[in-house]
């Protein structure tokens, strides 16, 4: 269960917001995961919820699951993962496409309750 460490990184980077924005604590937080990355939504979910230091403490946790995007550098065409067959081109065939998703979990959206 490498979730852990994914949510390691995650409240760490939430501290480092807190010092800087100077706010009290999370009201809600959404996490996404790439779609080549072996991560649970739902572990992750778990994890961030019973594991997280004050600043998550009560939290509203969700998790997303994203699906892949490519691009391909034959026509330039922008397609994802329900448009092709392995990464192919729909147009053009090509197998040059590159795919424009990121892999490790990050911090989407953040909701924060101020200090005053």
């Amino acid at each position: 269960m490498h979730e852990l460490a994914f949510v390691e990184g995650i409240v760490q980077q939430v501290k480092e917001l807190k010092l800087f924005h100077r706010f009290n604590r999370v009201r809600e937080i959404e996490i996404i995961c790439g779609p080549y990355n072996s991560v649970s939504a739902d572990n992750l979910e778990f994890v961030l919820s019973h594991l997280s230091d004050q600043c998550l403490n009560q939290a509203k946790v969700s998790v997303r699951r994203v699906i892949s995007k490519y691009f391909c550098s034959q026509c330039a065409l922008e397609f994802d993962d329900h448009d092709s067959i392995e990464g192919l081109c729909p147009i053009c065939h090509s197998c040059r496409s590159v795919v424009e998703a990121r892999r490790a979990p990050y911090i989407h959206k953040l909701e924060v309750e101020d200090e005053n």
